[in-house]
């Protein structure tokens, strides 16, 4: 229902996809772009420590960034979302996978060890009778040959992080789990997904064939036609049945076209004993053996949900389409009443026919524009008394308004009306501004949900990626300063994920996922930004700061203001690099000085720039007689390095 009601399929004579345009509203505001991840150092981390922690964290950052952006994490959050906001509940998988392909180069000799097994199978057939010696032997010696060519052969050609949309009803979570999003309290989490009969036999090659015809089939779903909808009448709850939800149906319709038969395959993640479970409907065995996934990770589960909308005390979350669809129904009747008020608006004109003759009748309903049509009245009749306009019915606009509608759709949404492009009274700044605060308090809840998840996928992506990848691959990544806890020395091991969590913690930057603040919050900060430098400069000169950590202050300045204005430009693009001091000479030692211009003063006749040597004449720090001892003793657009 929740779906049909967002493409506008609602059955009515005039259907109009108003929750089809507050979704995509929502989305742009919501997930906007990819968040910003914050990986800082833990606060368990001693000072020793402290460096390789902060090297660690901003590697990760950069590690993680990459990872999502390989696994176009914009395209299926965005998806994500929309499914939250459409039915109320959506889910992201995110698994690592790595596949490999054959070397051609060595193809032949692999031919020939796989044909060397299909002896082996042929000589254990032969075993069974009897009638071979010292077969185990010859066996073992085959097959190490083969595994030790194939490991050879196989070249990694995908490796990376995986993330892809699961259809709300495809998911089944364990009922002791209170609330659906609570996913993680529960004892098992299980997922459907289609595969066709050949390729499920060839991704579980360990299943005896015979057993493959007790699956039960499924064929994909033809899509309905638009205009052939059971939803009418303003009661679609009642006309819509559960299996439309699904997009398989049970049964042999594909007949003998193999490409349209599935079997259902679930996975089940058993937390109880941390095992993985595949079986498929119909089938009285498993897959493929048990096993625990292929990482380590502290979240057992790579299943994450995302709700915008609960509400207390309901396992499942409710959706806005479900807290709005009646109104929907409401504006589409008031819609299709119009539309059936203007077509029987027609106009028509009465004649008497006692007065008129059917032919003359004929004449006036067959002439043309501007044509001079004589009629011949019979008895004492006027062509005035025989001939009447008849007056259609007015319009009424006032019980056809859907203003009050569309401000009730409006409130559920959380969307202000100048969002819409339907703003029927012009509204003053302050009321605009208001409206745009409420909107900014909705959205700002729905993030503060999202970023929630989005924290919790980026710490799972974090482990998986310590685990599955070593220090050379990352620093291919991050660069060759990068610091990484896994060596890939098989001597050092692994880390832990204790050793992981006592080194660093990571979180979402609020806010990073939606559009730009409002007009008036960068207003506001346009008014803190010059004070905020004016005491950065102040408090440096008062702590004799060296002249770099003033700069350092001032770019990362930069770097916040160009983040609330919504702009993701390279801000180093823009900053100088640090140049060479300028050498001065104290006259009573003879001894240099270095001493670094101050960017807010004038340059002076006789003084250096930054990368020159000058013949400003000027006391050395610290050597004794005439030493400088505080900024304010030093020319005025220079200040002192500390040695």
């Amino acid at each position: 229902r929740d779906r049909k009601y967002a493409r506008g399929d609602s059955g009515s004579e005039v259907s109009v996809t108003l929750i089809g345009s507050y979704i995509d509203i929502l989305v742009s505001f919501i997930y906007a772009r990819n968040p910003d991840i914050d990986v800082l150092p833990s606060d368990s981390v001693g000072e020793s420590r402290k460096e390789q922690a902060r090297i660690l964290a901003k590697t990760a950052e950069v590690v993680v960034a990459k990872l999502w952006r390989d696994a176009r994490m914009k395209r299926k959050a965005r998806r994500w979302v929309r499914s939250a906001l459409t039915v109320g509940i959506g889910w992201l998988k995110v698994a690592w996978v790595e596949t490999f392909i054959g070397d051609p180069a060595m193809h032949d000799e692999l031919r020939s060890l796989q044909q060397n097994l299909a002896e082996i199978q042929a000589t254990e057939r032969q075993l069974a009778e009897g009638t071979v010696k010292d077969e185990d032997q010859t066996r073992y010696e085959l097959e190490q040959r083969y595994a030790t060519l194939s490991e050879q052969v196989e070249r990694e050609v995908v490796r990376g992080l995986a993330i892809d949309l699961i259809p709300a009803e495809d998911v089944q979570v364990s009922l002791d789990a209170d609330n659906v999003v609570d996913c993680t309290t529960g004892s098992w989490i299980a997922h459907r997904f289609f595969y066709t009969t050949t390729v499920a036999m060839a991704k579980y090659p360990d299943v005896p064939t015979e057993k493959w015809s007790k699956a039960g089939t499924y064929t994909k779903v033809k899509p309905l036609d638009p205009s052939k909808l059971s939803v009418t009448g303003g009661t679609p709850g009642l006309e819509i049945d559960a299996k439309e939800a699904d997009t398989y149906s049970a049964g042999t319709g594909g007949g003998a076209n193999k490409s349209n038969q599935f079997v259902c395959v679930w996975e089940v993640m058993d937390a109880s004993n941390n095992q993985v479970f595949t079986v498929a409907e119909g089938m009285d065995c498993y897959l493929q053996k048990p096993e625990s996934p292929n990482v380590t990770t502290e979240r057992f589960f790579n299943l994450f949900p995302l709700a915008l909308t609960e509400c207390d005390g309901e396992r499942h979350p409710q959706s806005l389409v479900t807290r709005s669809y009646k109104l929907m129904d409401e504006y589409n009747r008031t819609r299709s009443g119009l539309s059936k008020h203007r077509r029987r608006a027609k106009v028509t004109t009465l004649f008497d026919m006692r007065n008129v003759s059917a032919k003359d009748v004929g004449k006036v309903v067959k002439g043309a524009i501007m044509e001079f049509i004589g009629v011949k009245p019979i008895g004492d009749g006027t062509v005035q008394s025989s001939f009447h306009s008849f007056d259609y019915p007015k319009v009424d606009m006032a019980l056809y308004d859907t203003s009050p509608i569309r401000a009730e759709l409006e409130a559920v949404w959380g969307i202000q009306e100048a969002l819409t492009s339907s703003i029927q009274v012009a509204k003053t700044a302050t009321e605009a501004e208001i409206q745009q605060s409420g909107t900014q308090a909705r959205t700002g809840a729905m993030r503060d949900a999202l970023e929630q998840q989005l924290t919790e996928i980026a710490t799972f992506t974090l482990e998986i990626a310590m685990d599955r990848m070593d220090m050379a691959t990352v620093q291919t990544i991050a660069g060759p300063e990068a610091f990484w806890l896994n060596s890939g020395d098989p001597e050092d091991g692994k880390a832990t994920l204790e050793h992981l969590d006592a080194m660093v913690g990571l979180e979402i930057r609020a806010g990073s996922t939606g559009k730009p603040n409002t007009t008036q919050q960068r207003e506001a900060w346009a008014a803190v930004h010059p004070q905020l430098v004016t005491t950065i400069k102040e408090v440096g000169m008062l702590r004799r700061s060296s002249p770099l950590d003033i700069a350092q202050c001032l770019e990362e300045l930069a770097v916040e203001t160009l983040e609330r204005t919504g702009d993701r430009l390279d801000i180093n693009r823009f900053m100088p690099q640090i140049g060479q001091p300028a050498t001065l000479i104290d006259p009573a030692t003879g001894m240099p000085v270095l001493a670094h211009p101050d960017p807010n003063q004038p340059e002076q006749p006789g003084v250096p720039s930054a990368g020159g040597g000058g013949g400003v004449q000027m006391p050395a720090p610290d050597q004794g007689p005439g030493a400088v001892t505080s900024p304010a003793e030093l020319p005025a657009n220079l200040a002192a390095v500390p040695q």
